[in-house]
């Protein structure tokens, strides 16, 4: 008889670990995944880097900075530009976020970590600018219910005028989040 009481607590065991088991394996690959960001979000995200932090150097000597978010954390920038205007310049920075937050096209978000490669140029025209952007990263993002990670691949070719309340325009091509964007930069003035 013991024979028999032994070989059903070992029965009971595997059955025990199997019934634990399941939740893990339905929680990690049967459908686990959390909601991926939709394009607006994706969208929403593209046009705070802008209006956030920046997408060009704001101090043209000295691209190395901080940036506050509006709900806290920052956007570290650092890296190198050459030139001066009103000749060419070139830029190679790279934006660090951390525990940055705040809310772009109605959507509240927080950029836990990550970073953005800028690279491009602005040329100066006697009356007019162009700047060439190039966006090369990955960003770590939460929003209330969900979070994950964006790869950044987009591209900026725009042009517009010197005076500062002219707007940019011209094409924001890539990919943002796993969704093709294909804007016209006005869309984030």
């Amino acid at each position: 008889m013991p024979m028999q009481r032994s070989s059903a607590r070992r029965g009971a065991a595997r059955f025990a670990i199997a019934a634990l088991s399941l939740p893990v394996a339905v929680a990690v690959g049967c459908g686990g995944d959390p909601e991926p960001i939709t394009a607006a979000e994706a969208l929403a995200l593209l046009a705070a880097l802008g209006d956030v932090g920046q997408l060009a150097p704001s101090n043209l000597t000295d691209p190395n900075d901080t940036v506050n978010c509006p709900g806290g954390g920052t956007l570290d920038y650092a890296g190198t530009v050459s030139g001066n205007p009103p000749s060419d310049i070139t830029f190679d920075m790279k934006m660090t976020a951390s525990m940055c937050k705040f809310t772009s096209r109605g959507s509240s978000f927080e950029i836990a970590g990550g970073s953005v490669d800028q690279k491009g140029t602005l040329q100066f025209g006697q009356t007019s600018l162009s700047l060439d952007l190039a966006l090369d990263g990955s960003l770590e993002w939460l929003l209330p219910e969900k979070e994950g990670v964006c790869a950044v691949d987009v591209d900026v070719d725009a042009t517009g005028s010197l005076d500062p309340d002219d707007e940019l325009t011209g094409p924001v091509t890539g990919m943002m989040c796993g969704h093709e964007v294909n804007v016209d930069v006005s869309e984030f003035n």
